[in-house]
């Protein structure tokens, strides 16, 4: 399952090159008429909901080369990127309509669906301050320096 899973991200890999799609996604998103925090937000709502549907693996090795270039030329800090991605999309797998991790969590302790999603809703909300602090403020994004 792993190899097919990296052979296949090989592939997808060699096929986003040849074809530049990250060049080009990352001017479209660049040229946009908006303030680059507000590029942000849209970004990540598109992880969460990516997150929300495809495994969360799956969806970072499929999104992120498209969407690094355009955070490069954004002028965020790449490691302070992964970051938010990898909360983004771990947050995504929690959250209705999928919800797999509390499907799966739900199934396993017998209990309801609803009862589990209502545990886990407010648990993910509480990442979403620092998120939003570190978003506006360029300071807090600058503090993870990338040696």
């Amino acid at each position: 399952m792993v190899l097919i899973l990296i052979a296949g991200s090989t592939v997808l890999g060699h096929f986003i090159a040849v074809t530049k799609i990250p060049m080009v996604a990352a001017d479209w998103i660049v040229g946009l008429p908006f303030p680059t925090w507000f590029i942000m937000i849209l970004i990540t709502f598109v992880y969460l909901i990516g997150g929300s549907f495809i495994d969360d693996l799956a969806f970072m090795i499929l999104a992120t080369p498209i969407f690094y270039p355009a955070i490069a030329k954004l002028g965020y800090n790449p490691l302070w990127f992964g970051i938010m991605i990898g909360v983004t999309v771990m947050v995504g797998v929690v959250i209705p309509p999928v919800a797999i991790n509390v499907l799966s969590s739900s199934r396993s302790r017998r209990r309801p669906l609803a009862s589990s999603t209502q545990v886990s809703i407010p648990s993910s909300s509480v990442s979403w301050s620092p998120r939003s602090c570190s978003l506006y403020s360029p300071a807090l994004q600058h503090g993870c320096r990338v040696c």
